[in-house]
């Protein structure tokens, strides 16, 4: 179920502010985009109305930060854009304890990193190499993998 609201439409495209709810009614998504672009920031919330993830968008792509909460509110993931196309993705503990950053250099991981455990080359390989996996199936279980190996 959704809404859009047009900001303003011509010749030259659109703008608009998309906003999807659950079926309770309850708003799960906000975010504005710009011929079929996202533009803006972005927010999608738990049912119960506390805020899951909020992130700026420009141009098709991320542009800054993205925040994804636990519904307690504490930072569960933080990815930090560059305009280079580098980021970094870091992981915490629900308690808001540092889990371990995983660097992209724009085309691929570039490095994983754990928090409170030192990986050898050996670990840190078979850790890069499972997390690429995880990204091409998209799966939504990268932040369970960071927390089983940097624990």
């Amino acid at each position: 179920m959704g809404k859009i609201t047009f900001k303003n439409s011509d010749e030259k495209g659109y703008e608009a502010i998309m906003k999807g709810y659950y079926e309770s009614g309850k708003l799960k998504t906000e975010m504005t985009v710009k011929n079929d672009c996202l533009d803006g920031i972005a927010k999608e919330y738990y049912e119960s109305g506390k805020l899951k993830m909020e992130g700026s968008y420009k141009d098709c792509g991320r542009d800054g930060v993205m925040k994804i909460y636990y519904e307690s509110g504490n930072v569960k993931n933080e990815l930090t854009a560059s305009e280079d196309g580098q980021y970094d993705d870091k992981f915490y503990t629900e308690d808001g304890n540092l889990l371990g950053v995983v660097r992209y250099n724009g085309k691929a991981i570039e490095s994983v990193k754990c928090a409170k455990k030192k990986l050898n080359d050996k670990e840190a390989k078979e850790i890069r190499e499972k997390f690429i996996q995880l990204k091409l199936r998209q799966q939504d279980d990268e932040h369970d993998f960071i927390k089983k190996h940097c624990k």
